[in-house]
């Protein structure tokens, strides 16, 4: 008896939980109602009614972060929405087909079968001849290429629209956008490119430590710069990287990467393929207080729609994350705490004993543009707005 009473949500979780499901679920089209019983929860709506298993998110509930609350309330709203699909009758088979109406569309069926099994044969050997071949090439083996990437861009700019107007970063849709992964180093001969972590770090390998849907791709970008890397994330791996588990899964990537290539900065973002406005800014690394500051206002600033950070007032420096490594040097780490809390992120910071510390900038899902935000705030803090 005392286990079950135990297990059972305070009234104000239940409440709470029953809200969080209801409006996820209304926001992807499931109107209705969304009951919490003990540890299941029911959702009533113009079908039949359908429960799942949600003791982890009741007991967790009143413990758990505002980022990862969002993420497991996800989990929940996709296993519903599952099992109301599973619960729908199948649908009714017409028999009124005239056979010459039935000839015509078996007929358009077989073409579209034909044309769409030579475009998929034609995807199939571009994705062989890798990512060495030159844009001329691939543009040859497939004319649906410029389809993909118009509908691409089409989808990204609309999901954009949104997210400025106030959605969360669960409403993306995969289609269009990629994740990038940025290392700098600030003074070391050896090119951050040879260093072997970073050749360790494929497809193969990151593709189930991510949890990254198929199809999905990972590859790392030629900077043009020896103490530049940035790996792209493409396709499925979106979905992780939108999810509070999945999130936390790349931060620590970045923060292995970092340790292991001793880079002095490291941020994590996302974007539409076809602009550099980096939308979703995600986590930014730096040495120390101003070294993270600096990653913000260069992977961030610099690439916000406009520019948060004014490169006129970065002085005659060519190399601007130098300059705002300079402006950002002796920033207290309280006044980041600070800054950063205010515009709805997080601070993690690590004083190594070997005297190389490291702190981290992270954003909760529930705010995508969040770090957008944080770096204005900050590029007027350090006059650099």
């Amino acid at each position: 008896m005392h286990a079950s009473l135990a297990a059972m949500p305070e009234p104000s979780s239940t409440d709470a939980i029953e809200h969080a499901l209801g409006a996820a679920l209304a926001r992807r089209g499931a109107h209705g109602r969304v009951v919490v019983r003990e540890q299941t929860a029911e959702f009533h709506g113009s079908g039949p009614v359908v429960s799942i298993d949600i003791a982890e998110l009741v007991q967790q509930w009143s413990l758990l972060p505002d980022d990862m609350r969002d993420g497991k309330v996800q989990h929940a709203v996709e296993r519903l929405r599952s099992a109301i699909a599973n619960a729908l009758p199948p649908p009714v088979e017409t028999t009124d087909i005239s056979p010459i109406v039935g000839k015509i569309l078996g007929a358009v069926i077989l073409i579209v079968t034909v044309v769409g099994s030579g475009a998929w044969l034609a995807r199939a050997r571009v994705s062989r001849g890798g990512a060495g071949q030159t844009a001329s090439a691939g543009a040859s083996a497939t004319g649906a290429a410029p389809v993909v990437d118009v509908r691409g861009r089409e989808s990204c700019e609309a999901t954009r629209r949104r997210l400025y107007a106030g959605a969360t970063s669960f409403d993306v849709d995969p289609a269009g956008w990629v994740i990038e992964l940025w290392l700098a180093r600030d003074a070391n001969p050896r090119p951050l490119s040879s260093e072997p972590v970073l050749g360790e770090a494929t497809d193969a390998a990151l593709l189930s430590r991510l949890g990254a849907v198929a199809p999905a791709s990972a590859s790392w970008v030629d900077t043009g710069e020896p103490d530049r890397a940035r790996l792209r994330f493409e396709g499925g791996y979106l979905h992780p990287f939108m999810h509070a588990d999945g999130r936390d899964r790349f931060v620590a990537l970045v923060d292995q990467l970092a340790e292991a290539t001793l880079a002095d900065h490291a941020a994590l973002f996302a974007r539409c393929a076809h602009s550099n406005v980096r939308d979703i800014g995600a986590y930014f690394r730096g040495r120390n207080a101003g070294g993270a500051a600096a990653s913000l206002l260069f992977a961030q600033g610099l690439f916000s729609e406009p520019p948060v950070v004014d490169k006129a007032k970065l002085g005659s420096e060519s190399n601007a994350l130098a300059a705002l490594q300079r402006l950002s040097a002796g920033l207290e780490l309280s006044v980041l705490e600070e800054l950063i809390r205010d515009n709805g992120g997080r601070v993690t910071a690590v004083d190594a004993s070997s005297g190389r510390g490291s702190v981290g900038l992270s954003f909760a899902l529930g705010g995508p543009t969040r770090a957008q935000q944080a770096a204005r705030a900050l590029a007027r803090l350090r006059k650099v707005h």
